[in-house]
């Protein structure tokens, strides 16, 4: 043989490799993608009904938009109602909520007269209770 009858054999045996690979992995795909249950469509609505609070649509109302300076909380309220509707049931914003809650509850007992206060009439721990219990709910859901 010489040297081209050699790399016409090689060229064949990795065309023929390529096709059998290829082969293989469908028959698989195919077979393991035969098997999965069909996904069917909920049957209650993915989206409520939105509406703006009515603190909102009175500052939409009232002001005009190319006002500068006079009304300016105006468009972060909005980005952060869209976003609170949008975000409200993932769980990474449940925990990231509970987390600043707690740390916030926190400095308020430790650095404040009225979280000396209410070391002092052991409010605290009913609070904390009322924390760990809340923190259970949160998490089950």
């Amino acid at each position: 043989m010489d040297i081209f009858g050699v790399l016409f054999l090689v060229c064949i045996s990795v065309l023929f490799g390529v096709i059998l690979t290829l082969a293989v992995q469908y028959y698989i795909l195919y077979v393991y993608l035969k098997k999965e249950p069909v996904a069917k469509p909920s049957q209650r609505p993915n989206s409520i009904e939105y509406k703006l609070p009515e603190d909102i649509k009175k500052q939409l109302d009232t002001s005009t938009l190319t006002e500068k300076g006079k009304n300016s909380s105006l468009p972060i309220s909005l980005v952060l109602q869209f976003l609170f509707h949008e975000l409200r049931h993932s769980e990474y914003i449940k925990r990231w909520l509970y987390k600043k809650l707690s740390l916030e509850f926190d400095e308020l007992l430790t650095k404040t007269t009225i979280g000396k206060f209410f070391d002092s009439i052991n409010v605290s721990t009913c609070i904390n209770l009322f924390l760990f219990r809340s923190k259970i709910i949160l998490y089950k859901h």
